[in-house]
Order: structure tokens, then C-alpha cells, then sequence
């Protein structure tokens, strides 16, 4: 519920503390950057995808695994 859009990736760390995992992407002409961080929980994972070095949105998936 803490993490907002537009927080930057130092202040999501600052949060949760580091991911156990980062996936990174871009588009071909590279306007676009992406990233998801991956923060397993006990029944699930937690994932903060970044868009152009901002958060984009913030999710918590049931049952996944990292």
C-alpha cells in the first residue's frame, strides 16, 4: 500500500529493502524501459513493475514463485 506511482526505484528500495530479482526490458528504439522486481513472500510474491524508472503499478500475486 506504500508503494505509489511514480516513487523511483531507490525509494521502493528504501521500502522493502532489495528485490530477490529484477527483469528488465526495452522497446527496439528504446523510448520505453521497463522493469519488474520481484519480492517473494511466503504465500506468494510481491512485484513492482517500473516504467521508464518509475513505478507503474505495485502487485501482489497468490501462490507464485520467484
Amino acid at each position: 500500500a506504500r508503494i505509489k506511482p511514480a516513487l523511483k526505484a531507490d525509494q521502493v528500495e528504501a521500502i522493502l529493502g532489495r528485490p530477490a530479482s529484477i527483469e528488465q526490458s526495452e522497446t527496439a528504439d528504446q523510448t520505453l524501459s521497463g522493469e519488474v522486481d520481484h519480492y517473494p513472500a511466503p504465500n506468494g510474491e510481491g512485484r513492482v513493475i517500473f516504467v521508464n524508472h518509475a513505478v507503474f503499478k505495485a502487485e501482489f500475486v497468490p501462490g507464485a514463485k520467484s
